[in-house]
């Protein structure tokens, strides 16, 4: 047996232990990645004669930046209760009429995921909506739910709204303006229908609220107590805004999220220190180890043979490149990791457009692929999503009826599957649109 074979089982067995301890509650994903990337790539280094530094080049430094100084501006808008503001402010505006309120809330947290990581936006959004449900004595799985897919379906409109999509975007050169261009028919697409299957299944069936219980609740969730100082709150909003602008625009994203935090502890007079302190640190770590594990596939050729392996069996029909492209990136970010999904194919990707697709409607048909394939279709297991595990630890915690585990299993892998199909349909008739003008 080669020692390539050799390290190609050991790389293959990390990945399978990762996946299998991302399903576990009690064991550290970030530990043992870390520990798993490290060890690979020093054995790997040993055995190949190859310098350390070469595996360590694959690690993405502007994504870690970006990521933990993202995290870190959300600690900051936080601390002023900006999002759970708006958030109970939607409440009031809806005037706890409860399917307005339910429609209201799963969009607005589907665009506020645009532009916040996944697991935030379930962190602010889940217990207001769990704890609004309660005082109105109504069922919180329809809206629990509805939060949740809405969080995932807003992946789609921005590069930074998860860790993979900024991987793709670098490597790409995608804009907000292309996610908004490309994506938004989906979105709204996806979005409507997931919410409609919802409404119908399970909030449809409920008794509406008492009208004492609605007042209760206005009278209870205020958003004017939140905020504490009111010039700095707007300051605040103001900096966000700002912040979203700038993002739009695409400028160094890396560099201007981080003077930008900069800029307001300066201003602020906030403590750096303290803020990293708060930083979750697990998905920036959980990186590491796997481009560390990636880089190792990379520089001992393994990638090239898998992205040479697929590029064979697509050859020259871009159609099956479509579909291939939605279904095993769907696959490999269910039940391996998404991001290895979003590498080997960029690495398909930088062959195919440069000898085989070359025109604009290829390039922009394959992305739209693989976004939708690895941001939706990528969820068929719970463990898959960072915030569908917090969602199901919320979930389990407060005891939300005829909501567990299994249950949300089955509804996430159904829908994962219905996005996939819908994934399908949808480039088909993009590419068939693009061709014919």
């Amino acid at each position: 047996m080669s020692t390539n074979t050799v390290l190609i089982i050991f790389i293959s067995l990390s990945f399978v232990l990762i996946a299998v301890v991302s399903g576990r509650e009690k064991a550290d994903l970030m530990v043992w990645s870390l520990i798993l990337g490290v060890v690979v790539s020093i054995a790997a280094s040993l055995i190949t004669g190859i310098p350390l530094e070469i595996y360590w080049e694959n690690i993405p430094v502007s994504t870690i930046i970006f990521l933990v100084f993202f995290d870190v501006l959300v600690q900051i808008m936080n601390q002023e209760y900006i999002f759970e503001y708006f958030a109970i402010k939607i409440i009031h505006l809806t005037k706890s009429k409860v399917r307005l309120f339910y429609y209201t809330i799963s969009i607005v947290s589907a665009l506020v995921s645009a532009v916040m990581m996944d697991i935030s936006v379930a962190l602010i959004f889940i217990p207001i909506i769990y704890r609004a449900t309660t005082i109105l004595k109504i069922e919180s799985r329809p809206f629990v739910l509805g939060v949740a897919f809405s969080i995932s379906i807003g992946n789609l409109l921005s590069p930074y709204s998860a860790a993979v999509n900024i991987i793709i975007s670098d490597a790409a050169g995608l804009t907000i303006g292309w996610f908004f261009t490309n994506l938004f028919v989906f979105f709204l697409f996806a979005e409507g229908i997931t919410l409609l299957i919802i409404d119908i299944k399970y909030l449809g069936i409920q008794a509406p609220p008492t009208n004492r219980a609605k007042r209760i609740l206005l009278d209870i969730m205020d958003p004017n107590l939140l905020i504490i100082k009111k010039t700095r709150f707007w300051r605040h909003i103001v900096y966000l805004v700002g912040i979203i602008i700038l993002l739009f625009l695409n400028i160094i994203p890396y560099l201007m999220i981080m003077v930008a935090v900069l800029l307001i502890c300066l201003v602020e007079r906030k403590s750096l220190g303290k803020l990293f302190q708060g930083v979750g640190w697990g998905l920036p770590v959980l990186l590491i180890g796997l481009f560390l594990l990636i880089g190792c596939l990379k520089v001992i050729g393994t990638l090239t043979i898998i992205e040479q392996g697929i590029s064979t069996l697509i050859g020259e029909k871009f159609v099956l490149a479509m579909i291939l492209t939605l279904i095993l990136t769907a696959i490999i970010g269910s039940f391996i990791s998404r991001t290895f999904a979003a590498v080997v194919f960029l690495s398909v990707f930088s062959t195919l457009l440069s000898e085989t697709f070359t025109l604009p409607l290829h390039f922009d048909v394959l992305y739209i692929a693989l976004i939708i394939g690895i941001n939706l279709g990528g969820n068929m297991i719970p463990s898959a999503s960072s915030h569908v595990l917090y969602t199901l630890d919320f979930v389990k915690k407060n005891k939300i009826l005829h909501l567990d585990f299994k249950s949300y299993t089955l509804i996430t892998f159904i829908l994962s599957i219905g996005y996939i199909i819908m994934g399908i349909i949808y480039v088909l008739l993009y590419y068939g649109i693009g061709l014919l003008i």
